[in-house]
C-alpha cells in the first residue's frame, strides 16, 4: 500500500499470502538447468519459512553454477541480527549486487564509503550496482568503476525506479553480454528514468529505454 510517493512511504500486506506458500517443488521441471540467472531480493528473504527456503534455493543455483542476482532493497522488517545471517549468506554467493543510497545507510550504518567497502567485503566475487537517485549510479565490475549521471526527466513518482533499475541491468547483460560497463550502467540508469515519469510501478519497454538513450 503505497501512502506518500514524496516522499515514498508505503507497506506491505501479507498475511498468507502467495510468497510465504510458494513451494520449490511447484517449480516447473528442468528450470535450473535453463536458467541462466537468478534473481533473489527484498522482503522475500525476512519473511520466515520463506527466507530460508529462498536462501537453500539460491546456495542451491549457485552450487550449479548458475548466477545470482541479489538486490537487498532493504525494509524495516531487515533490521536485527537474523536477517544479517541472510545478507552475508546471500552476498557471499551473488554475482550481482544492486545496493541503493539507502539501502546502504541502513544495512551498514556510517559513512557511505564504509558501507560500500563493507559490502564488497561480503560480495567480494560480485558486480556492485552502486544508485544513488538524482544523483546517478555506479557500476563496479572487473576491477573498474564506471559513474553514470541521471538521465534528466520530469519526475511524477519515484517508486519502482529500483526495481527497473536492477531489471534492465540484467536484461542489458544477458542481451548484450559483451557490452561495455558504460553500456549496461547506462541502459540501467534510463529505465530508472523512464519509470519516474510515470505514476506507479510503470515496466518500461524496451523501444522507451532505447529512445531516451538515443536523446541522451
Amino acid at each position: 500500500m503505497v501512502l506518500s510517493k514524496d516522499p515514498p512511504r508505503y507497506f506491505f500486506v501479507g498475511d498468507d499470502s502467495a510468497d510465504v506458500n510458494f513451494d520449490l517443488d511447484a517449480l516447473p521441471r528442468g528450470w535450473l538447468a535453463d536458467a541462466e540467472i537468478v534473481h533473489f531480493g527484498c522482503i522475500s528473504l525476512v519473511r520466515q519459512p520463506h527466507a530460508a527456503r529462498l536462501v537453500a534455493l539460491a546456495e542451491r543455483v549457485h552450487a550449479a553454477g548458475k548466477r545470482v542476482c541479489f538486490d537487498p532493497n532493504y525494509r524495516n522488517l531487515m533490521d536485527g541480527p537474523e536477517y544479517r545471517q541472510t545478507l552475508v549468506r546471500m552476498a557471499r554467493i551473488a554475482d550481482y549486487v544492486k545496493a541503493s543510497s539507502e539501502d546502504l545507510a541502513h544495512l551498514f550504518p556510517g559513512a557511505r564509503q564504509d558501507a560500500i567497502r563493507e559490502l564488497r567485503a561480503l560480495a567480494p566475487g560480485a558486480a556492485l550496482l552502486l544508485t544513488d537517485g538524482a544523483a546517478g549510479m555506479r557500476l563496479v565490475a572487473d576491477g573498474r568503476e564506471v559513474f553514470q549521471p541521471a538521465f534528466p526527466v520530469e519526475v511524477v513518482d519515484t517508486v519502482g525506479a529500483g526495481d527497473a533499475s536492477m531489471g534492465a541491468w540484467m536484461a542489458s547483460v544477458l542481451s548484450t553480454p559483451n557490452a561495455s560497463l558504460e553500456a549496461h550502467v547506462a541502459f540501467a540508469s534510463a529505465a530508472a528514468a523512464v519509470v519516474c515519469g510515470h505514476s506507479g510501478a510503470y515496466a518500461p519497454t524496451r523501444a522507451e529505454v532505447e529512445a531516451l538513450l538515443r536523446r541522451g
